[in-house]
């Protein structure tokens, strides 16, 4: 039967086929892809720093200057003087004497029309424009030139005024109200340029007070009616050219100096642990802002060598990081797909933290490392999660050139996250991370600004963004371990304590059409508790894959001993070995397939699929023999594999433990600790636990841990009068018939009970195991 794969699995399937041959060319794939990520963080053109000062507070180091630099003015200072010296230059004006002209002669051609309407000679092959000054005169002004003695001496004086006015440049409002600002005003003609005060141009307003106001106005003229004939005419021919203007106010802003002094390369700004005067001040803001701008605009040869130099740290720090990986944590490192997401996770931060420094300018201890911390120390283990988050944190500082304040803060928040979630099995102990993380980055926070005599509002400040990082940290991790763990194929406690909730679908499922499987899975759960306690390992992980270990039986319930009621026939005794070992191979299968589709955490799924290992299916191997002598014994074995991690190793323990125990006929203390100690003898020496990590002082830990267990299951009871010792045949897993149970132990002669069990040898010696009270018991 082949088992459906699943998409996700295909890919990586082909992912893992294309670099079989080629692992450390993958591996340097990976490096290389880091390095870009990397590189987002390096600082960008112009993105200095400056160090803050401030006048009064105590320098701790010797500032000397690294180069030559002006003292830059104070900005208020520097721009009075700039402004000062803008006012001083004159608006400049143009003369345009082709205004004068035109109007010029529209005057002399309404002079005649006024005349030969006087005359009443008027032609009408010379009438006057529509857009004529005339045109705007009122109808009393008109009437008044052609009725009146006095038109003809308007006339006359209005020529004479307006000859003055355009000779002296007429303005528009706009431009009087504007120069009567400043003393001195500019004046470019065809002669050159004249500059004088402001009094010699006539606007609209000073011409109507000039003329209001005359003395030399002949008796009798009406000065309103020649005030509007003059204004009619007054075109404006002195132009403000502003264009002019501003430049030569530019050229007078940038002709003032902008700094009072030098400071030559080598010369001391200021020495230690002096008090910073205003004169310091000056000094330290202006190589502030020099450095500032020579680190904006470098030569290519240092921005090639800054460059170069921050990808030769990041390509050390990634390779010191894979050093560790192949030798502390080689099933990581060996493991493509597992490599694959940490090297994920790593580059997704990177690229994370350089979005918060050169994308959104935020401050760095908003990068949020801890969480990397946190995901990778639920998901995979806490080592190595600090691990790679210190490594995470010195790559983000040493890149970006965030100094060694970032460095201590980050690396005490990691470590703090890393601490606080190492056995996270309920949301709130989230609540115990945050505490942890922010007293950290505060504590680290503190330290680093006492011991560089940082001023108070900088601590205030970045102590905010402390305890903000962890907020920040915790929402980004609760929303990817799920997707971690579905691509790692990992699993974390919290999943895990899903998966315990026996009123799950399957769970249920289980227990009523597998009722005794249900009952051996719990009991083997119980006993796998607490071997992975006695020797250090998840206990949680332990018990989620003794619960889901043998729900294969549910394809076939009937044909597994401990599913059958009293009395009932054992169906194996109807086939033939071979078909007998399918059905026993087959539920490891549809195990495995049933947890795919109920979407269990890969390691359930691995630990399922290796609870029997490849160990043997005696009675039947024996019923086949007896069939046909040259049976092979490879082909009753399990296809495997071989359990590979320790939980696996004591699920397959547990699970025969548990069968043979049910066995036993007089099961003392003494009785249980030989069975218990001659199964786990036998799996060693046939090689199943080889391959799961497990030493000898482990299995030693794993046999007294099942014993009392067992010893206490099997505990003697009262004996009820009137009810007489029950005997029952028990049906093997494999399909044979059992010996008798002995007769419950309130009925047995005393010396049957009494915890010795002189027939049973050494189990541990050679030879001395005796033979299984039943064949296959490992199976039920």
């Amino acid at each position: 039967m082949t088992e459906p794969v699943s998409r996700r699995n295909r890919i990586w399937r082909r992912m893992n086929a294309s670099f079989d041959g080629h692992p450390l060319l993958y591996r340097l794939g990976l490096l290389f892809l880091l390095l870009l990520c990397g590189m987002t963080l390096f600082p960008r053109e112009g993105a200095y720093r400056p160090t803050p000062y401030r006048p009064g507070t105590i320098q701790p180091r010797a500032v000397i200057a690294a180069f030559d630099f002006p003292i830059n003015k104070e900005p208020e200072v520097l721009l009075s003087e700039q402004n000062e010296a803008a006012n001083r230059i004159p608006p400049i004006l143009i003369l345009e004497d082709s205004v004068r002209v035109t109007f010029d002669e529209s005057f002399q051609s309404f002079a005649r029309v006024v005349s030969d309407l006087r005359q009443g000679r008027y032609r009408e092959d010379r009438p006057l424009s529509g857009d004529d000054p005339a045109s705007r005169l009122s109808q009393r002004v008109v009437l008044s030139l052609l009725g009146s003695t006095t038109g003809p001496s308007l006339l006359q004086e209005a020529r004479k005024r307006l000859d003055h006015y355009f000779a002296e440049g007429i303005v528009d409002s706009i431009t009087e109200a504007y120069i009567q600002g400043y003393s001195r005003v500019s004046l470019r003609g065809e002669n050159g340029e004249w500059v004088g005060p402001p009094t010699r141009f006539f606007g609209p307003r000073r011409i109507r007070n000039e003329i209001l106001g005359a003395t030399d106005i002949p008796a009798g003229m009406d000065r309103s009616i020649l005030t509007e004939i003059v204004l009619a005419y007054s075109e404006p021919n002195a132009l403000f050219d502003e264009e002019s203007t501003r430049g030569r106010r530019l050229l007078a802003r940038e002709s003032i100096p902008t700094s009072i002094g030098m400071v030559l390369k080598g010369e001391k700004i200021i020495g230690a642990h002096e008090r910073i005067t205003t004169e310091h001040l000056r000094k330290l803001e202006s190589y502030e802002y020099w450095k500032q701008q020579r680190m904006g605009h470098p030569m290519f040869g240092e921005r090639l060598r800054a460059w170069l130099g921050r990808c030769l740290l990041l390509i050390l720090l990634l390779m010191g990081l894979g050093l560790y990986l192949s030798v502390y944590q080689s099933d990581v490192f060996r493991a493509r797909r597992e490599i694959t997401v940490v090297a994920a996770l790593f580059g997704i931060f990177l690229i994370l933290s350089g979005i918060i420094l050169n994308v959104l300018n935020w401050p760095a201890l908003l990068s949020p490392l801890s969480a990397a911390a946190v995901i990778i120390a639920l998901v995979f283990e806490p080592r190595l999660g600090l691990t790679v988050a210190c490594f995470l944190v010195a790559a983000v500082g040493l890149s970006a050139d965030l100094g060694l304040g970032y460095l201590i803060i980050a690396a005490a928040g990691v470590s703090a996250a890393v601490l606080s979630v190492r056995s996270l099995r309920e949301r709130k102990e989230f609540y115990r991370f945050v505490l942890y993380v922010s007293a950290a980055h505060l504590l680290a926070l503190v330290a680093t600004n006492f011991s560089q005599s940082s001023p108070w509002e900088g601590l205030i400040s970045e102590g905010i963004w402390a305890i903000a990082n962890p907020l920040i940290s915790v929402a980004l991790a609760l929303f990817t371990i799920p997707l971690i763990e579905a691509l790692s194929g990992r699993c974390t406690d919290m999943t895990l304590l899903e998966l315990q909730d026996l009123n799950r679908p399957l769970m249920k499922r289980l227990m009523l059409e597998a009722p005794g499987t249900y009952h051996h899975s719990l009991m083997v759960g119980a006993l796998a508790e607490a071997a992975v306690h006695a020797i250090g390992a998840n206990p949680l992980l332990a018990r989620i894959i003794a619960y889901y270990h043998d729900i294969g039986k549910l394809s076939k319930p009937d044909y597994f001993i401990e599913n059958l009621s009293a009395g009932q026939k054992n169906p194996h005794d109807r086939l033939a070995p071979t078909m007998s070992r399918l059905i026993l191979e087959t539920h490891v299968r549809e195990g495995v397939q049933l947890a795919r589709s109920e979407k269990l955490p890969g390691v359930v799924q691995k630990g399922i699929r290796e609870h029997h290992g490849k160990t043997m299916m005696r009675y039947f191997f024996h019923k086949a023999q007896k069939r046909q002598a040259d049976v092979s014994d490879e082909e009753y074995r399990y296809p495997g594999p071989r359990p590979s991690f320790p939980e696996s190793a004591i699920i397959l323990l547990a699970d025969e433990v548990d069968a043979a125990s049910r066995s036993l006929e007089d099961p003392t203390p003494s009785r249980i600790r030989g069975l218990v100690q001659r199964i786990i003898h036998e799996r060693a020496q046939e090689g199943e636990l080889d391959d799961s990590r497990l030493s000898l002082y482990d299995l030693a830990r794993i046999r007294e841990s099942f014993v009392p267990i067992l010893a206490a299951l099997f505990h003697g009871r009262i004996a009820y009068p009137g009810l007489a010792p029950v005997r029952t045949e028990r049906v093997g897993g494999e399909g044979e018939k059992s010996p008798e149970l002995s007769p419950p132990l309130n009925e047995m002669p005393e010396s049957q009970h009494s915890g010795e069990s002189p027939d049973l040898p050494d189990p541990m010696t050679p030879g001395g195991a005796p033979e299984k009270t039943q064949e296959g018991i490992g199976d039920s």
